[in-house]
């Protein structure tokens, strides 16, 4: 990432930087909480939203498709502009961005244009994933192992409610267009609350020369870990209501949703676990067990 800093930061330890420290990361534990929310919400409303565009199950999974191309180019777009834009305002801008795209996708009838959204709310959630940690890491430096692994709980958090909300919602109405408007509603403060706050500095030139030591194979080892993780949590994840539900048609939608709130609640559990291992054990242990 480039050098250029984003706004101006007091770096002294101080009262006033610690609670700057503390509302900024609160801001993006909540940031994480709405990813999570979001990720595990697709997979409990799949028939509904097939059922809303007249899809049949091999036609609306398609929608895993483009929220994962969104998510890439979410990605790699986010960590070019966060280096150059006002870490805070755009992080805030992301999710009012999902708040608008999350609150239209129970009203939609057309596949394509379901499609489109959910590869636009792909790009939003690459951008939370890179900002947030991007910022995280501005924030605390060399101390940031612990609240990394704080802030991927807070995604497991918002992925254990999101099963718990659709089923309470469907139970009531019968249908998902409450799913998502609270999931819409749930980002405006969050977003707000980072507009007000300034934002972090990376760190100079100099310092990130000083400091980092590329180990490219262990960037690319890194990296398939990554893959192969990430790739079965999603895949998992997103299809095991329809399983559930198709494999015992018996079973009622609120036990399946909560099917896949045990899921993301066995990984949150894990990550708690992970917190004070991270302030007691170096990364190489801590991955390979050693």
């Amino acid at each position: 990432m480039n050098s250029s800093p984003v706004d101006d930061i007091p770096r002294e330890e101080s009262s006033k930087s610690n609670s700057w420290r503390r509302a900024s990361t609160a801001g993006y534990f909540g940031a994480f909480i709405i990813f999570g929310l979001l990720t595990a919400a697709l997979g409990p409303t799949l028939l509904r939203l097939a059922g809303n565009t007249g899809s049949d199950t091999s036609k609306i999974s398609l929608i895993f498709t483009a929220q994962a191309l969104g998510y890439l180019t979410g990605s790699l777009a986010g960590g070019r502009l966060f280096d150059r834009l006002p870490g805070h305002k755009l992080l805030a801008g992301v999710l009012l961005a999902i708040g608008i795209l999350a609150s239209f996708i129970p009203l939609i009838s057309i596949l394509w244009l379901l499609l489109a959204v959910f590869l636009l709310l792909g790009a939003m959630q690459g951008a939370i994933e890179v900002g947030s940690n991007t910022l995280l890491v501005w924030l605390y430096r060399d101390r940031v192992g612990p609240y990394m692994n704080a802030l991927h709980f807070c995604f497991g958090i918002g992925a254990v409610l999101s099963p718990i909300i659709i089923a309470r919602s469907v139970a009531a109405s019968g249908n998902i267009v409450w799913v998502y408007w609270i999931l819409a509603v749930s980002a405006i403060p969050i977003a707000l609350w980072l507009m007000r706050l300034p934002s972090p500095k990376a760190r100079s030139g100099s310092d990130q020369d000083q400091a980092l030591k590329v180990n490219y194979l262990l960037v690319f080892l890194v990296a398939v870990l990554l893959f192969l993780y990430v790739g079965a949590e999603a895949s998992y994840g997103g299809w095991v209501y329809t399983y559930a539900v198709n494999k015992f048609p018996a079973l009622a939608d609120a036990s399946a949703a909560l099917l896949t709130a045990a899921f993301w609640g066995a990984l949150t559990i894990g990550r708690l676990i992970s917190i004070p291992l991270a302030v007691r054990l170096k990364p190489g242990p801590f991955l390979v067990g050693d």
